[in-house]
Order: structure tokens, then C-alpha cells, then sequence
């Protein structure tokens, strides 16, 4: 009986440390996607400029921090960018923007652009070869083009970029 309690406390062990290893090996690296809602109408920011408006009691997903600043998609806006935390109703979000999503690279200088689509709205910034772009979601556009949802580190740049123009995109990336 002792011989076989000890083979059972050694098994459960194993199988223990196994999932543990298999859940902190599978997890995701992108931040947990908060939906919230805007307590207060705010302007969505990339880089200093305003690239829209996130108004009152719409819902928005928040994706990580940047100071006193969350990083949203606004669908009713269809933009990417930061807003005032405290224009969010419970926001709890606590993954920082320099080190959450998805690591990514651009294949040459890429515009970004203010919402997913050639046609929509203007560039707001650019990516380049080596800049520390960080990727949160994507949107197909209207031609069911392929646009991502970043952050480049480089100057606090927000936008869409098409995925066209990365080396490689996780497939697993949620939809903004």
C-alpha cells in the first residue's frame, strides 16, 4: 500500500508540473482584450495627433497601458489609439503597451494608417524594418484585406498597418 502511495503522489506530481508547463508554454503573448464602455467621450490619439473620437456610453475593447493612457479600438469610431483611462467605465486593463500583444516586424518602410482600409482616413505614422511594432487585433476591410492593429514602441505610433507587409502574422490574433 505505501509503495503504491508513493507511486500515486509521484504520478499527480508529474502531471501536475506537465499542465503547468503546458499552460504557461500556450499561453498567448497579446494581452488580455478588455471590453469597456466610455463613461466620457474622448479623442482617440496616435503619436500626439487626434485620429478620432471615442464618444459617451460606446462600447470600446482596451488592450494595454501607456501611463494614465489605454490603448482602444473603438468600433464606433473604427480607430486605434489612446485615450484618457479615466474616460473608461471599470477599466481594468493592467498590461503595459511596450511589452504586450504579439511581437512583429515589417519587410519595408509600411504607412500606418488611421483605420483598416486604403481609403480610410490618413497615414498617422510608418513602420520600419527593426522598429519594436507591437500587434494587439486585426479588421478585414471591405475588400477583405488583412489589417493590423498596432503599436510601434518608436514614437507611440498607433494604427493599421496591412498585413501584407509584415514577415510573419499569428494566426491566432483576435478580431478588434
Amino acid at each position: 500500500m505505501e509503495k503504491l502511495l508513493k507511486r500515486f503522489v509521484t504520478v499527480t506530481v508529474a502531471v501536475g508540473l506537465g499542465v503547468a508547463g503546458l499552460l504557461l508554454t500556450a499561453l498567448p503573448a497579446s494581452a488580455a482584450r478588455v471590453v469597456t464602455t466610455m463613461e466620457a467621450s474622448a479623442s482617440i490619439v496616435s503619436s500626439g495627433t487626434v485620429v478620432g473620437t471615442a464618444q459617451r456610453n460606446t462600447a470600446v475593447r482596451s488592450y494595454c497601458l501607456v501611463g494614465s493612457n489605454a490603448l482602444i479600438y473603438s468600433a464606433g469610431a473604427n480607430r486605434f489609439g489612446f485615450v484618457p483611462r479615466s474616460a473608461l467605465v471599470n477599466e481594468t486593463q493592467g498590461a503595459n503597451c511596450f511589452s504586450g500583444g504579439t511581437a512583429g516586424q515589417v519587410q519595408n518602410d509600411a504607412d500606418m494608417r488611421s483605420c483598416a482600409g486604403s481609403s480610410c482616413g490618413t497615414v498617422v505614422g510608418d513602420a520600419a524594418p527593426f522598429d519594436n511594432l507591437r500587434m494587439y487585433c486585426q479588421m478585414f476591410d471591405a475588400s477583405s484585406v488583412r489589417w493590423m492593429a498596432i503599436f510601434n514602441t518608436n514614437g507611440s505610433q498607433t494604427g493599421f498597418v496591412r498585413s501584407s507587409a509584415f514577415t510573419s502574422i499569428p494566426p491566432t490574433l483576435s478580431t478588434c
